[in-house]
């Protein structure tokens, strides 16, 4: 399949942005879209809304240190099995090479999030002009809004360095906000353009949102604009924003999923994950969801594919952060409730699955939707107790965490004080936000890009460096090909 750049995919017209009904050529004419129903279409499709974010960008979270290379040979104490194709397939970016691109593995995640911004400036451009029998154009005009943003929110957390790193001169990624087709090339915007562009669109997707109260959980909504206003604030280290937005959210919904007891992220008999006995995280049943996204891929398993985890698994200093900030008794859920734990099924036979623990936070039950990734209030809480603790609020954001840990830890007292107060906040945060997004991967960038070390075979291993230039992904090839000026520069890395 042709890959797309940027300078392509603004150059295509209005209907291979969407492949919703009415623009389907009939008999007797080709429909031209006119009605916020027919943009409502386009903007919810199966082309839009982030269907395709998980599985586009996962590959970023194999370059955290929340997976690992597992040699199952060695576990299983057998001849090496067959290595999986996904072994070779993203091996340069669990690596961090200098050109993570291979024969078997393309960067999509660039072109299919400037896709979103193409479907939100096409929406944006005819918003004015839209026949609005049903009063919903304010509603439509907010939901592209925030698409608009989150797009770029995911474009600038990959190809651009992280915020809080950079001078706000420093070149983020190219800025478009209109649909006009061109064959000019897209030379990056500043940083400081890119960010404000995402609050600008924030704040005014809020102003709209707001005025609709949205019941559906799989629709844009204000709850969710609202929360990605909080982390955008924190990421821009603008504490007291984010405290704000994060009031307005819990103002609406402070609600958090009591997981303490819970003791199965699958069947505990040792079948199926898809067992309608157990009924997971990212759910119906959990009322701290405000939107829920992302069309799971085949055998998606919270952030990694199931071929994926035949060799790299969730790491070993991961599983161990649970049993860590725990009082005597004391027992953390999310060690039961989202993970997979070693030898749960002898139909897996050699593989990490049996030998390693492994991610299962999704609802598997939801076949209707296949949804696996959230915002929920869960983030909202830890966003605003990092901002207390960061400037200077201890007590507010002990009783935040408190809050949270309530409904994850049994048998649970509450912290009064707590000593290096923003580690143990970062490790809750991995804690909780694992495996759902790209929190781990955007957590790293912003909070000191530490060096991290992913083992290899044969007793060799990689090492990103304290601040090494690949904490930022360069551009797809085929974005290279056309526009030279837009790279990253990342260096090469070799085996120690």
């Amino acid at each position: 399949m042709r890959r797309l750049t940027i300078l392509s995919i603004f150059a295509a017209a209005v209907m291979t942005a969407s492949c919703t009904s009415f623009l389907e050529r009939t008999s007797q004419n080709l429909i031209v879209p006119t009605s916020v129903q027919h943009y409502k279409e386009m903007l919810q499709g199966p082309n839009g809304y982030f269907r395709q974010a998980a599985s586009s960008s996962m590959f970023a979270t194999l370059m955290t240190d929340d997976i690992l290379f597992t040699d199952v040979s060695r576990e299983a104490g057998v001849s090496k099995p067959a290595e999986s194709s996904s072994l070779s397939r993203y091996r340069l970016a669990y690596q961090w090479a200098d050109e993570i691109e291979n024969d078997e593995f393309t960067d999509g995640a660039f072109n299919y999030f400037y896709s979103q911004v193409l479907i939100a400036n096409t929406v944006l451009d005819k918003i004015e002009k839209l026949d609005d029998p049903e009063g919903q154009r304010d509603l439509l005009h907010g939901q592209a809004l925030f698409h608009r943003a989150l797009a770029y929110f995911y474009l600038a957390n990959l190809y651009g360095p992280a915020y809080n790193e950079a001078s706000p001169e420093a070149p983020c990624v190219p800025l478009k906000l209109d649909p006009t087709p061109s064959t000019d090339t897209f030379a990056r915007s500043s940083v400081a353009e890119v960010w404000g562009s995402i609050r600008e669109d924030l704040d005014a997707a809020i102003a709209l949102l707001e005025k609709f109260d949205v019941k559906n959980v799989h629709e844009i909504n204000v709850n969710a604009a609202l929360a990605l206003a909080c982390r955008v604030a924190l990421f821009m280290e603008d504490f007291d924003a984010a405290v704000e937005y994060g009031e307005r959210v819990l103002k609406n919904n402070s609600a958090l999923y009591d997981i303490t007891s819970k003791k199965y992220a699958a069947d505990p008999e040792g079948g199926s994950p898809l067992s309608s006995t157990v009924i997971n995280f990212i759910s119906y049943a959990n009322p701290e969801i405000l939107w829920i996204f992302s069309q799971k891929a085949s055998n998606y398993q919270g952030g990694l594919g199931v071929e994926q985890t035949l060799f790299y698994a969730p790491s070993k200093d991961l599983i161990s952060t649970y049993s860590l900030d725990l009082a005597e008794g004391e027992r953390d859920h999310r060690l039961d409730y989202f993970f997979i734990p070693p030898g749960w099924s002898s139909l897996m036979l050699i593989s990490s699955y049996y030998y390693c623990y492994s991610l299962l936070k999704y609802d598997s039950n939801d076949m209707q939707y296949s949804r696996c990734t959230a915002f929920r209030t869960g983030e909202v809480y830890l966003n605003m107790a990092e901002a207390y603790a960061r400037s200077g609020h201890q007590k507010e954001a002990v009783d935040l965490l408190n809050r949270l840990r309530a409904k994850r830890v049994s048998d649970y007292t509450p912290l009064e004080t707590v000593p290096d107060l923003l580690p143990f906040i970062y490790r809750e945060r991995r804690r909780e936000l694992v495996g759902e997004d790209l929190h781990r991967w955007w957590d790293v960038r912003r909070t000191g890009q530490k060096e991290i070390v992913h083992p290899w075979k044969d007793g060799t291993r990689y090492v990103l460096k304290d601040h090494d230039k690949a904490f930022v992904l360069d551009y797809p090839l085929a974005e290279r090909a056309v526009c030279p000026d837009n790279y990253n520069e990342r260096p090469h890395r070799q085996a120690e």
